[in-house]
């Protein structure tokens, strides 16, 4: 939620002023120029730190967007919150590009909406839908992955407009768009892998490091540090942020075949750290999480796997702590292959049977269930300790006597994987029992839903295949 939104009486007013298609607006002008403090960026390195569009200016869009508002008809005391105002009016393509350049004279803001006309034309080439793009500014060799050609065909008009703004460093920014629309290609200086090679060559690599970028980067080396600022939770790749509007951080959707392909080319088919980030995300982001003959297609490398394993046999040789080892994204990597059934004969070195041997010598009941989860190889006394543990901890149904408690103990972890036919059976008695006892109403919906979600999970499991409940006593 925006800050300038978040006093309940100003939000609703504004909500309801859009939903009625009020044309009456000048109330939230006069309150944004009070309570908005304008940051007129003077250089573009701490501007492209934030790259943060004024609260002001997406406030100003959803109003226009709604209702057409005759700028005449406000009174602004304050230019910038006008100039604001103005460049809301051309995202919603309510005045022309000749019209909003004459208005705005802060440098910061004539760089946001410079960015988004560029932006419009961006999107219209690559069928993509963006509201401010950056990149373009940002990272050179953007030409291989997106096309440039109404951004080209209108270069006279930025260049032009770029030359009126004044911010300190705005010639990198230059330099950078120039490489683009002109299509020069930026080779990999050997740098960026030296830098990070801790951060990127590491048994944890997936793990949200958020990783400084350097100016000027090349696509390919931004979107290497890009990721791993991801993680791996045993299911998918997850982004470091997503946001309201649906879109994440890094944009792991448009991490391609082509343009993992592009990353390989640029920092060499044979490069061992970058190839360990590209395969491993790439695995990562398509497998699925069940047993599924496609998982095969995206195993990395033979080098790769071994490169996890020798990782993972570092970190055990430091003695660091079992937990972090087994929440690791090379110990999850593992349990991929594990789940794909890809652990082949190349792989099992002394690297992958010091790992298996550390697995076994692990007597932390927690651990244990951890590796469990991951599908590794685990003792058949250590499953049966697992499932004794988790025995001890399910409540017993004789002392449940009301409904509260019944759908407490419904939720239990895993409860359908340590219950009989018999006991599935004294399940149902007690739910009719309480229904036809003294039950608060209100409790009812809880109860009925939370029943029936249990079933559902028992009878996804092939044990309770042939198991009947009698339903017709309901």
């Amino acid at each position: 939620m925006k800050d300038l939104l978040l006093d309940k009486k100003i939000r609703e007013r504004y909500i309801l002023g859009i939903v009625n298609g009020s044309l009456n607006w000048q109330w939230l002008i006069d309150y944004i120029e009070r309570e908005f403090k304008f940051k007129n960026w003077k250089d573009w390195y701490d501007f492209k730190r934030i790259l943060r569009i004024p609260e002001p200016i997406d406030i100003f869009y959803q109003v226009i967007k709604n209702e057409k508002v005759d700028i005449d008809s406000l009174h602004f005391s304050n230019k910038y919150i006008k100039q604001m105002w103005y460049i809301a009016c051309f995202c919603n393509n309510e005045i022309s590009w000749k019209e909003v350049s004459e208005q705005i004279s802060d440098d910061s803001l004539k760089l946001i909406l410079l960015d988004r006309y560029i932006t419009q034309l961006f999107n219209k080439d690559n069928n993509v839908s963006f509201d401010f793009y950056w990149n373009f500014f940002i990272n050179t060799n953007l030409f291989q992955v997106y096309s440039f050609e109404a951004i080209q065909r209108n270069q006279v008009i930025i260049k032009r407009y770029l030359n009126t703004i004044k911010l300190c460093h705005i010639g990198e920014l230059k330099k950078v768009f120039t490489l683009n629309i002109r299509k020069i290609k930026q080779e990999y200086n050997g740098k960026l892998l030296g830098q990070y090679n801790n951060n990127l060559f590491s048994y944890n690599a997936f793990s949200f490091q958020y990783l400084p970028s350097s100016n000027n980067l090349p696509w390919q080396e931004n979107l290497l540090i890009n990721m791993v600022d991801t993680k791996y939770d045993g299911t998918k790749l997850l982004p470091a942020i997503h946001f309201s509007n649906g879109s994440d951080y890094p944009n792991i959707g448009k991490w391609s075949t082509d343009v993992l392909k592009y990353m390989k080319d640029y920092f060499g088919q044979d490069n061992t750290v970058s190839n360990f980030a590209i395969e491993t995300v790439y695995y990562f982001k398509n497998r699925v999480n069940i047993r599924c003959k496609k998982n095969k297609k995206y195993i990395p490398s033979i080098k790769v796997i071994k490169c996890h394993l020798q990782l993972l046999v570092k970190a055990i040789d430091q003695n660091l702590a079992a937990k972090e080892i087994v929440s690791s994204s090379s110990m999850y990597f593992l349990g991929c292959l594990f789940k794909d059934h890809c652990v082949s004969s190349d792989i099992k070195n002394s690297n992958y049977r010091k790992i298996i041997n550390w697995i076994g010598m692990q007597t932390d009941i927690l651990i244990e269930k951890k590796l469990k989860f991951l599908q590794l190889p685990i003792s058949k006394h250590n499953q049966i300790w697992i499932e004794e543990s988790d025995k001890r901890r399910l409540v017993s149904l004789e002392i449940i006597e009301n409904t509260v408690d019944f759908t407490r103990y419904l939720n239990q972890d895993n409860l359908y994987n340590f219950i009989k036919n018999s006991e599935l059976d004294k399940i149902s008695k007690k739910f009719m029992q309480l229904l036809h006892g003294k039950v608060n109403v209100k409790d009812l919906p809880d109860l009925f839903i939370d029943y029936a979600k249990f079933l559902s999970k028992c009878f996804n499991n092939n044990k309770f295949a042939d198991c009947k409940i009698n339903l017709n006593t309901l």
